[in-house]
Protein backbone atom coordinates (compact mmCIF):
# COMPACT_ATOMS: atom_id res chain seq x y z
CA UNK A 1 0.00 0.00 0.00
CA UNK A 2 1.33 3.34 -1.19
CA UNK A 3 2.05 6.07 1.57
CA UNK A 4 -0.65 8.70 -0.42
CA UNK A 5 -2.95 5.31 0.23
CA UNK A 6 -2.60 5.38 3.91
CA UNK A 7 -2.84 9.21 4.57
CA UNK A 8 -6.04 9.31 2.98
CA UNK A 9 -7.39 6.29 5.16
CA UNK A 10 -6.13 8.11 8.17
CA UNK A 11 -7.95 11.70 7.39
CA UNK A 12 -10.93 9.44 6.59
CA UNK A 13 -11.14 8.21 10.71
CA UNK A 14 -10.61 11.93 11.80
CA UNK A 15 -13.73 13.11 13.73
CA UNK A 16 -14.96 16.33 12.03
CA UNK A 17 -15.48 18.96 14.63
CA UNK A 18 -17.06 21.34 11.86
CA UNK A 19 -20.61 20.61 12.46
CA UNK A 20 -20.87 20.91 16.50
CA UNK A 21 -22.85 23.84 17.73
CA UNK A 22 -21.48 26.39 19.88
CA UNK A 23 -23.58 25.12 23.01
CA UNK A 24 -22.03 21.54 22.64
CA UNK A 25 -19.70 22.27 25.70
CA UNK A 26 -22.79 23.55 28.00
CA UNK A 27 -24.34 20.95 29.97
CA UNK A 28 -27.88 19.87 29.08
CA UNK A 29 -30.96 22.22 30.38
CA UNK A 30 -32.05 19.18 32.63
CA UNK A 31 -29.29 18.99 34.32
CA UNK A 32 -29.07 23.00 35.29
CA UNK A 33 -32.57 22.25 36.50
CA UNK A 34 -31.83 19.58 38.69
CA UNK A 35 -28.32 21.15 40.34
CA UNK A 36 -30.84 24.19 40.91
CA UNK A 37 -33.39 22.34 42.63
CA UNK A 38 -30.84 20.39 44.96
CA UNK A 39 -29.20 23.95 46.11
CA UNK A 40 -32.57 25.15 46.72
CA UNK A 41 -33.59 22.12 48.48
CA UNK A 42 -29.99 22.26 50.93
CA UNK A 43 -30.55 26.28 51.40
CA UNK A 44 -34.46 25.60 52.82
CA UNK A 45 -33.82 22.49 54.97
CA UNK A 46 -30.98 24.94 56.57
CA UNK A 47 -33.23 27.57 57.18
CA UNK A 48 -35.61 25.14 58.25
CA UNK A 49 -33.34 23.41 61.11
CA UNK A 50 -32.74 26.96 62.44
CA UNK A 51 -36.15 28.46 62.86
CA UNK A 52 -36.73 24.96 64.70
CA UNK A 53 -33.96 25.46 67.09
CA UNK A 54 -34.63 28.89 67.69
CA UNK A 55 -38.61 28.35 68.41
CA UNK A 56 -37.89 24.85 69.92
CA UNK A 57 -38.92 24.72 73.52
CA UNK A 58 -36.77 21.46 74.10
CA UNK A 59 -33.65 21.79 76.29
CA UNK A 60 -31.45 23.65 73.59
CA UNK A 61 -28.44 21.38 71.64
CA UNK A 62 -24.80 21.43 72.88
CA UNK A 63 -23.11 21.56 69.98
CA UNK A 64 -19.44 20.80 71.68
CA UNK A 65 -17.99 20.12 75.38
CA UNK A 66 -14.09 20.02 75.03
CA UNK A 67 -13.17 18.98 78.17
CA UNK A 68 -9.36 20.22 78.68
CA UNK A 69 -6.11 19.20 80.85
CA UNK A 70 -5.70 19.79 84.09
CA UNK A 71 -2.86 22.53 82.85
CA UNK A 72 -5.08 23.98 80.92
CA UNK A 73 -6.09 24.31 77.04
CA UNK A 74 -2.41 25.69 76.07
CA UNK A 75 -1.12 22.69 77.45
CA UNK A 76 -2.64 19.50 76.91
CA UNK A 77 -4.95 20.77 74.47
CA UNK A 78 -8.76 18.91 73.47
CA UNK A 79 -9.21 15.41 75.83
CA UNK A 80 -12.61 14.86 74.59
CA UNK A 81 -15.90 16.29 72.53
CA UNK A 82 -18.77 15.35 73.08
CA UNK A 83 -22.47 16.47 72.54
CA UNK A 84 -25.56 16.84 74.63
CA UNK A 85 -28.23 19.04 76.29
CA UNK A 86 -28.87 22.03 78.39
CA UNK A 87 -31.38 20.95 80.76
CA UNK A 88 -32.83 22.85 83.86
CA UNK A 89 -31.46 21.86 87.24
CA UNK A 90 -34.44 20.85 89.46
CA UNK A 91 -37.51 20.08 86.74
CA UNK A 92 -41.01 20.44 89.70
CA UNK A 93 -44.26 18.51 88.10
CA UNK A 94 -46.56 20.65 90.60
CA UNK A 95 -49.74 18.14 91.79
CA UNK A 96 -52.49 18.57 93.06
CA UNK A 97 -53.12 17.43 97.11
CA UNK A 98 -57.20 17.23 96.25
CA UNK A 99 -59.58 15.51 93.64
CA UNK A 100 -61.36 18.10 92.20
CA UNK A 101 -62.66 19.70 88.95
CA UNK A 102 -60.41 22.92 87.23
CA UNK A 103 -62.79 26.52 87.64
CA UNK A 104 -59.84 28.58 86.62
CA UNK A 105 -55.88 28.25 85.20
CA UNK A 106 -53.85 31.68 84.73
CA UNK A 107 -50.73 30.67 83.50
CA UNK A 108 -49.60 30.05 80.02
CA UNK A 109 -46.36 28.06 78.44
CA UNK A 110 -43.00 30.38 79.02
CA UNK A 111 -45.07 32.82 82.10
CA UNK A 112 -42.52 33.47 85.11
CA UNK A 113 -43.84 32.56 87.98
CA UNK A 114 -43.17 33.85 91.67
CA UNK A 115 -43.20 31.14 94.64
CA UNK A 116 -46.73 31.23 96.37
CA UNK A 117 -48.35 32.86 93.48
CA UNK A 118 -52.02 31.15 92.06
CA UNK A 119 -51.17 28.88 89.36
CA UNK A 120 -54.85 26.92 89.35
CA UNK A 121 -58.20 27.19 91.05
CA UNK A 122 -60.30 24.24 91.61
CA UNK A 123 -64.29 24.15 92.17
CA UNK A 124 -64.44 24.08 96.29
CA UNK A 125 -68.41 24.05 97.39
CA UNK A 126 -67.94 21.12 98.28
CA UNK A 127 -64.44 21.37 100.71
CA UNK A 128 -66.54 24.78 101.83
CA UNK A 129 -69.36 22.60 103.40
CA UNK A 130 -67.33 20.53 104.87
CA UNK A 131 -65.33 23.00 106.36
CA UNK A 132 -68.68 24.83 107.71
CA UNK A 133 -69.70 21.30 109.14
CA UNK A 134 -66.37 21.12 110.92
CA UNK A 135 -66.20 24.76 112.52
CA UNK A 136 -70.05 23.52 113.87
CA UNK A 137 -68.85 20.86 115.67
CA UNK A 138 -66.24 22.83 117.20
CA UNK A 139 -68.56 25.32 118.41
CA UNK A 140 -70.38 22.56 119.78
CA UNK A 141 -68.34 21.07 121.60
CA UNK A 142 -66.85 24.65 123.66
CA UNK A 143 -70.42 25.34 124.72
CA UNK A 144 -70.45 21.67 126.36
CA UNK A 145 -67.14 22.27 127.73
CA UNK A 146 -68.23 25.19 129.17
CA UNK A 147 -71.11 24.63 130.60
CA UNK A 148 -69.27 21.59 132.36
CA UNK A 149 -66.57 24.01 133.80
CA UNK A 150 -69.14 26.30 134.82
CA UNK A 151 -71.27 23.63 136.68
CA UNK A 152 -74.83 24.08 137.81
CA UNK A 153 -76.13 27.45 138.12
CA UNK A 154 -78.17 28.54 140.83
CA UNK A 155 -81.94 28.65 139.29
CA UNK A 156 -80.71 24.40 138.32
CA UNK A 157 -80.08 23.62 142.13
CA UNK A 158 -82.94 25.12 143.18
CA UNK A 159 -85.30 23.36 140.84
CA UNK A 160 -83.61 20.00 141.58
CA UNK A 161 -84.06 20.88 145.68
CA UNK A 162 -88.16 21.56 144.75
CA UNK A 163 -88.43 18.69 142.63
CA UNK A 164 -87.08 16.90 145.54
CA UNK A 165 -89.48 18.16 148.26
CA UNK A 166 -92.38 17.52 145.95
CA UNK A 167 -91.04 13.57 145.75
CA UNK A 168 -91.00 13.56 149.56
CA UNK A 169 -94.10 15.05 150.37
CA UNK A 170 -96.14 12.79 147.98
CA UNK A 171 -93.98 9.87 149.47
CA UNK A 172 -95.21 10.88 152.83
CA UNK A 173 -98.96 11.27 151.49
CA UNK A 174 -98.75 7.94 149.80
CA UNK A 175 -97.19 6.46 153.25
CA UNK A 176 -100.06 7.70 155.31
CA UNK A 177 -102.68 5.89 152.45
CA UNK A 178 -100.66 2.83 152.54
CA UNK A 179 -100.67 2.36 156.14
CA UNK A 180 -104.75 2.85 156.25
CA UNK A 181 -105.26 -0.04 153.43
CA UNK A 182 -103.26 -2.20 155.38
CA UNK A 183 -105.80 -1.75 158.90
CA UNK A 184 -108.63 -1.90 156.28
CA UNK A 185 -107.07 -5.16 154.72
CA UNK A 186 -106.76 -6.22 158.35
CA UNK A 187 -110.63 -5.91 158.90
CA UNK A 188 -111.37 -7.28 155.73
CA UNK A 189 -112.87 -4.01 154.34
CA UNK A 190 -110.63 -3.58 151.59
CA UNK A 191 -109.54 -6.15 149.51
CA UNK A 192 -105.59 -7.86 148.67
CA UNK A 193 -105.41 -6.11 145.29
CA UNK A 194 -105.85 -2.66 147.40
CA UNK A 195 -103.02 -3.24 149.38
CA UNK A 196 -100.69 -4.27 146.62
CA UNK A 197 -101.58 -0.85 144.39
CA UNK A 198 -100.96 1.31 147.55
CA UNK A 199 -97.87 -1.06 148.32
CA UNK A 200 -96.51 -0.23 144.67
CA UNK A 201 -97.12 3.23 144.47
CA UNK A 202 -95.23 4.19 147.63
CA UNK A 203 -92.12 2.18 146.46
CA UNK A 204 -92.23 3.72 143.25
CA UNK A 205 -92.36 7.44 145.33
CA UNK A 206 -89.21 5.88 147.44
CA UNK A 207 -87.31 4.95 144.29
CA UNK A 208 -88.23 8.98 142.52
CA UNK A 209 -87.16 10.77 145.75
CA UNK A 210 -83.96 8.48 145.73
CA UNK A 211 -83.02 9.79 142.26
CA UNK A 212 -84.22 13.38 142.80
CA UNK A 213 -82.03 13.45 146.06
CA UNK A 214 -79.22 12.14 144.14
CA UNK A 215 -79.54 14.92 141.29
CA UNK A 216 -79.72 17.47 143.71
CA UNK A 217 -76.58 16.39 145.28
CA UNK A 218 -74.94 17.05 142.20
CA UNK A 219 -76.12 19.50 141.17
CA UNK A 220 -74.18 21.85 144.29
CA UNK A 221 -71.20 18.73 143.18
CA UNK A 222 -70.92 20.13 139.74
CA UNK A 223 -69.54 17.49 137.01
CA UNK A 224 -66.54 15.17 137.60
CA UNK A 225 -63.06 15.88 136.56
CA UNK A 226 -63.65 13.01 133.98
CA UNK A 227 -66.49 14.64 132.23
CA UNK A 228 -64.56 17.97 132.34
CA UNK A 229 -61.40 15.69 130.71
CA UNK A 230 -63.35 13.96 128.16
CA UNK A 231 -65.19 17.76 127.30
CA UNK A 232 -61.75 18.93 126.26
CA UNK A 233 -60.80 15.87 124.63
CA UNK A 234 -63.92 16.05 122.13
CA UNK A 235 -63.33 19.76 121.69
CA UNK A 236 -59.21 19.33 120.56
CA UNK A 237 -60.73 16.53 118.21
CA UNK A 238 -63.42 18.66 116.69
CA UNK A 239 -60.87 21.45 116.54
CA UNK A 240 -58.25 19.10 114.33
CA UNK A 241 -61.31 18.00 111.90
CA UNK A 242 -61.88 21.26 111.52
CA UNK A 243 -57.96 22.17 110.80
CA UNK A 244 -58.00 19.11 108.09
CA UNK A 245 -61.20 20.42 106.75
CA UNK A 246 -59.14 23.46 106.19
CA UNK A 247 -56.05 22.10 104.53
CA UNK A 248 -58.26 20.60 101.90
CA UNK A 249 -59.97 23.94 101.39
CA UNK A 250 -57.22 25.53 100.89
CA UNK A 251 -55.26 22.77 98.42
CA UNK A 252 -57.98 24.06 95.49
CA UNK A 253 -55.95 26.73 95.15
CA UNK A 254 -52.82 25.50 93.69
CA UNK A 255 -49.87 27.94 93.93
CA UNK A 256 -46.35 27.89 92.52
CA UNK A 257 -44.03 25.98 95.31
CA UNK A 258 -40.88 28.27 93.54
CA UNK A 259 -40.05 31.31 91.78
CA UNK A 260 -39.37 29.79 87.88
CA UNK A 261 -40.88 29.84 84.65
CA UNK A 262 -43.74 27.54 82.76
CA UNK A 263 -42.30 24.44 81.42
CA UNK A 264 -45.83 22.35 80.21
CA UNK A 265 -49.28 23.57 80.77
CA UNK A 266 -50.99 20.20 81.60
CA UNK A 267 -54.45 21.47 82.26
CA UNK A 268 -57.20 23.32 80.99
CA UNK A 269 -60.34 24.04 82.59
CA UNK A 270 -63.28 22.12 83.03
CA UNK A 271 -60.86 18.80 83.52
CA UNK A 272 -60.86 16.52 85.88
CA UNK A 273 -57.35 16.64 88.94
CA UNK A 274 -56.99 13.73 90.95
CA UNK A 275 -54.50 13.32 93.81
CA UNK A 276 -54.79 9.44 93.58
CA UNK A 277 -53.87 8.56 89.85
CA UNK A 278 -53.36 10.02 86.50
CA UNK A 279 -55.18 8.93 83.09
CA UNK A 280 -53.10 8.81 79.65
CA UNK A 281 -56.37 8.95 78.33
CA UNK A 282 -57.51 12.13 76.76
CA UNK A 283 -59.94 13.89 78.69
CA UNK A 284 -59.32 11.43 81.81
CA UNK A 285 -58.00 12.73 85.42
CA UNK A 286 -54.45 14.12 85.58
CA UNK A 287 -52.17 14.17 88.06
CA UNK A 288 -50.55 17.44 87.44
CA UNK A 289 -51.22 21.02 86.62
CA UNK A 290 -47.89 22.50 85.53
CA UNK A 291 -44.31 22.01 84.97
CA UNK A 292 -42.09 24.48 85.88
CA UNK A 293 -38.37 24.82 86.84
CA UNK A 294 -35.62 27.95 87.80
CA UNK A 295 -33.74 28.75 84.39
CA UNK A 296 -30.82 30.34 86.23
CA UNK A 297 -29.91 26.76 87.36
CA UNK A 298 -29.32 25.00 84.50
CA UNK A 299 -26.77 21.60 83.91
CA UNK A 300 -25.72 20.54 80.77
CA UNK A 301 -26.28 16.77 80.51
CA UNK A 302 -23.75 14.79 77.69
CA UNK A 303 -23.75 11.67 75.55
CA UNK A 304 -20.61 10.44 76.20
CA UNK A 305 -19.52 6.61 75.86
CA UNK A 306 -18.40 4.16 78.76
CA UNK A 307 -15.24 3.95 77.32
CA UNK A 308 -14.59 7.45 77.63
CA UNK A 309 -15.34 7.48 81.02
CA UNK A 310 -11.42 7.09 82.22
CA UNK A 311 -10.26 10.41 80.01
CA UNK A 312 -12.03 12.62 82.56
CA UNK A 313 -11.62 13.91 86.25
CA UNK A 314 -13.59 15.27 88.70
CA UNK A 315 -13.61 19.49 88.48
CA UNK A 316 -12.09 19.08 84.59
CA UNK A 317 -12.83 22.26 83.04
CA UNK A 318 -14.80 21.94 79.83
CA UNK A 319 -15.84 24.62 77.07
CA UNK A 320 -20.02 24.59 75.98
CA UNK A 321 -21.11 26.08 72.64
CA UNK A 322 -24.60 26.15 71.95
CA UNK A 323 -26.12 26.04 68.65
CA UNK A 324 -28.85 28.55 68.95
CA UNK A 325 -25.99 30.97 70.50
CA UNK A 326 -22.40 29.95 69.00
CA UNK A 327 -21.18 33.57 70.23
CA UNK A 328 -22.31 33.39 73.60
Amino acid sequence: MSLDTKHDDLQSLRIDRSHRSDSDGEPPKWAKRYILGGIAVVVLLSLIALVYRLVSPSAAEVEVVRAATEGGADVGGVVLSAGGYIVAHHKINVNSKVTGRVKWIGVEKGDKVKEGQVLVRLEDDEFRAQYQQALGAVENAKAYLQELQNGSRPEEVRAAEHNLSEARATAANDKITLDRTRELFGQGVVSKQALDDATAKYESDQNRMNSLNQAFALSKLGPRAEEITRAKGALMQSEGQAAYAKSLLDATTIRAPVTGTILERKVEKGELLTAQFASTAEGGPQGSVVALADLNDLQVELDIAQNDFSRLKQRQKGIVTVDAFPNL
